[in-house]
């Protein structure tokens, strides 16, 4: 074999790994309802591009580009100068979940983060490695979503993350869970029958704060399938002790025939300081600042809002 060809198993990754990257393209392409990204092969990685064709612009220059490593046999993804590993393939992540929390702008390298239902940790991934003078605290109740958001850890060899195994709610103790499809499983919602249901220990925004000893908040990431119902007021009392923190929360998640987003634009609707927008329809995300943050209220004021209704 000639020096520095590669192997035949490593040109077999390499191909099933590119069959795996267009399996992925096609399902996110398919699985959203707003297409203004594309995508580019080159240099043996793809590159993803975003345009501003529905007023979600891409002003701080995000775009992503992944390949497999296979040295480490890891997905590698790179956001600006920032690169880290994941163990599954993170197209969907990179063009809609993680894309659409950092809508409002990037994260510094100091930033202090709270990633509220992180799942495997695709997007956590990001946002630890970017913020590699800062911390990321990690609340997650599913154990099996816990140990692939570990094994993600690991792998990346990160210092300044924590996880907490817990989920997060209004107030702090023990509540039914219900155990489902990984990246779906939930508290139970008020009046559900909870046969099917296990028993997690919960905890209160602010006690999370005090357990943590946070003194600084920049980004609350939140996707916790329908517990944002009962974090209202959580959050305001967040905006209110870190006013230069932005919340992104995944909002599309329905009880008794409304999204969480519905409620939220009624709650906080002339507030006298939380300013909120519900945008981006292919991750339904709502948006909270605090009107002093007077950069983060611009960067809100600039995206298009979207009617608050189920995710399609």
């Amino acid at each position: 074999m000639a020096p520095g060809r590669p192997s035949e198993t490593k040109q077999r990754d390499q191909a099933e790994a590119r069959r795996i990257a267009l399996h992925n393209i096609r399902l996110t392409t398919a699985a959203v309802s707003q297409v203004d990204f594309a995508f580019k092969e080159a240099g043996g990685a793809f590159h993803i591009t975003f345009n501003d064709a529905f007023g979600h612009p891409p002003d701080w220059g995000y775009a992503p580009s992944f390949h497999l490593d296979t040295k480490r046999n890891a997905w590698k993804s790179r956001v600006g100068r920032t690169t880290f590993l994941t163990n599954v393939c993170p197209v969907f992540e990179l063009v809609v979940e993680l894309r659409g929390y950092l809508l409002l702008g990037d994260i510094t390298r100091d930033a202090v983060c709270l990633d509220l239902g992180p799942f495997l940790g695709i997007s956590g991934m990001y946002l630890a490695k970017r913020a590699n003078r800062g911390r990321v605290v990690f609340v997650e109740p599913d154990a099996r979503s816990a140990a692939r958001l570990l094994d993600n850890i690991r792998l990346n060899a990160l210092t300044n993350t924590e996880v907490a195994a817990k989920a997060v709610h209004s107030e702090t103790g023990r509540a039914a869970f219900v155990y489902e499809n990984s990246d779906e499983s939930r508290l139970a919602a008020p009046g559900e029958s909870r046969d099917a249901a296990g028993m997690v220990d919960t905890i209160s925004l602010p006690d999370l704060v005090a357990e943590r000893r946070l003194d600084r908040l920049d980004l609350v990431k939140i996707d916790v399938e329908g517990a944002e119902f009962e974090l209202a007021d959580g959050l305001e009392w967040l905006l209110e002790t870190f006013p230069q923190a932005v919340v992104a929360m995944a909002s599309y998640h329905e009880r008794d025939g409304r999204t969480s987003a519905a409620m939220y634009e009624k709650r906080f609707a002339g507030h006298p300081f939380v300013r909120l927008k519900t945008a981006y329809p292919n991750h339904l995300t709502t948006y909270m600042v605090h009107g002093d943050n007077t950069a983060a209220v611009a960067a809100l004021d600039a995206l298009t809002p979207c009617a608050p209704t189920p995710k399609s």
